[in-house]
């Protein structure tokens, strides 16, 4: 742990409590009165955010750091909702494994996650991204095929199970 992060977490045990995935002041300091929420939504980001002597921090990353007593470079929500910020909902990953547990965006947003329309094959494609490069997983005649089918890779994915994967030990 790192000076900085020390001290941070100092400050957020003197002065915040968390309950439920959420963080009250102990004290009153400043604006804020004993057994307010701490912090603010921010909508632009769906995010909480607070401020404690000067140190601005997101809400999720308070809560791990009171837990864990360190500041992993990236943090991921579990179910995918920004402001639900329990511990049992937090996770250290990498950049990869966060963008696996990302929403679907894009102009095959419509068929979910990892799963597109292929126009010549007229079948739905199950694809994936291990270490920078696409793998493809199959292709089905039934949407709903191909979407189980990427649900159980992205289960695997989040498991750790990539050589399961890439032996197609999924099904």
């Amino acid at each position: 742990m790192s000076s900085n992060e020390k001290h941070i977490k100092e400050l957020l045990d003197k002065y915040l409590t968390y309950q439920d995935g959420k963080l009250y002041w102990k004290v009153n300091k400043n604006r804020a009165r004993k057994g307010q929420r701490a912090g603010s939504y921010q909508k632009n980001s769906g995010y909480r955010t607070l401020c404690i002597d000067n140190n601005n921090l997101l809400e999720h990353r308070a809560v791990f750091l009171m837990h864990k007593g360190y500041l992993p470079p990236m943090l991921d929500h579990i179910n995918r909702i920004k402001d639900d910020n329990r511990i049992e909902n937090l996770r250290e990953v990498t950049e990869s494994l966060s963008n696996h547990n990302r929403s679907s965006w894009g102009k095959n947003a419509k068929y979910g996650r990892n799963v597109c329309w292929h126009p010549r094959m007229k079948k739905y494609r199950v694809q994936i991204q291990i270490s920078g490069k696409q793998m493809l997983i199959g292709e089905f005649d039934h949407l709903e095929d191909a979407q189980d089918a990427a649900e159980k890779v992205r289960d695997l994915y989040s498991k750790g199970e990539i050589d399961a994967i890439k032996n197609r030990q999924f099904s």
